[in-house]
């Protein structure tokens, strides 16, 4: 339960040097008559949302709403704040400066937020005149939340251009090139290690059969495939990999399936239903249109239609059983079903 206050200073919403009124003049009724209750609109905060911040937990919003009173005897203004469970955490009136004689205008203040809590806050706002009548409430939220990145324990062997994926809840991290090495480009690795997000821990796991970088990885019918990339240092000798290797969680470790029909670097992948696509990447023609697809239960890969252009580097992902490949200025829709091959 939130036990702190949403603000920190003497004022809860608004800060009484610089709760001001600006706006039309008008008379305020002085003859003893019951008068009307004035109203308020536009409630707003601005920002509306910020992040915990422990280290300086004041923060400055500032808040407006508009008013009209036909009386132009508004006096003071009511803040309540409560917490998510709906408990009351501030509840706060304080006078309104400036604002004698006038009908309608618009009610600016510094809201002091304390930033040190997270939650979503619901504040409600009325004003009131000098015969005691309320305005109607106008009510917002103000949201502090905890920032949304977390810096977690980092990969046993700091790499680059290495694959990933995500099998049983547990994230592989595949081959790429060691940055310790204190080569350019960075030499490729066997390595592969493997994060428990529950755990926030990294686990070494049994290594590929040979270095590869800027290779693919992809889970297929619950199996974590493993899949091209090069062996070298530079581009010239980089030594372009056909090479597929399947990972066996239980055993841990990696077994041979069926080489890609083509060897390749930096393509596309992506699974549709039990077909394991690639499409494009580089190796000694540079840029590639070819396009294959591996039939996981049966271990077998098939020539597909290949694309209109050679693609050097692209990315891709399935959607709705199409492969979407992008590249530079270029994105293609591949539509497995209509493909004759």
């Amino acid at each position: 339960m939130v036990t702190r206050k949403l603000t920190t200073r003497v004022s809860v919403l608004f800060l009484a040097v610089s709760l001001v009124a600006c706006g039309g003049g008008g008379g305020s009724a002085t003859d003893g008559s019951a008068g009307t209750a004035p109203t308020i609109s536009a409630l707003s905060f601005s920002p509306d949302a910020a992040y915990v911040d422990t280290d300086s937990d004041e923060l400055a919003v500032v808040g407006t709403l508009d008013y009209v009173d036909p009386d132009g005897d508004i006096e003071s203004l009511t803040i309540v704040v409560a917490d998510e469970s709906g408990q009351i955490i501030d509840d706060f009136t304080m006078p309104i400066l400036e604002i004698a004689g006038s009908t309608s205008g618009t009610i600016q203040g510094e809201l002091v937020a304390d930033a040190s809590v997270a939650g979503i806050y619901t504040v409600q706002v009325y004003i009131t005149d000098s015969r005691d009548h309320r305005s109607n409430r106008l009510e917002d939220t103000f949201r502090i939340a905890e920032f949304p990145w977390a810096a977690k324990q980092p990969m046993l062997l700091p790499r680059r251009d290495f694959a990933t994926a995500m099998l049983d809840g547990r994230i592989y991290v595949i081959g790429g090139g060691d940055v310790m090495a204190g080569v350019i480009p960075a030499p490729p690795t066997t390595t592969v290690e493997v994060y428990d997000p529950a755990a926030e821990s990294w686990t070494s796991l049994a290594p590929l059969s040979g270095p590869r970088r800027n290779l693919a990885a992809e889970v297929v019918g619950g199996e974590l495939f493993a899949l091209g990339g090069y062996t070298g240092t530079f581009t010239l000798d980089a030594g372009y990999r056909r090479v597929v290797e399947v990972y066996d969680p239980v055993g841990n470790a990696w077994t041979m399936a069926e080489d890609m029909p083509i060897p390749r670097a930096d393509f596309a992948s992506a699974p549709i239903a039990t077909q394991l696509i690639v499409a494009g990447g580089g190796n000694w023609v540079q840029a590639l249109t070819d396009v294959s697809s591996l039939d996981a239960a049966s271990g077998t890969w098939q020539m597909r239609t290949p694309m209109p252009t050679a693609l050097a580097w692209p990315r891709g992902e399935a959607v709705a059983g199409k492969l979407y490949v992008f590249d530079t200025d270029a994105t293609y829709e591949y539509a497995p079903g209509n493909d004759i091959l």
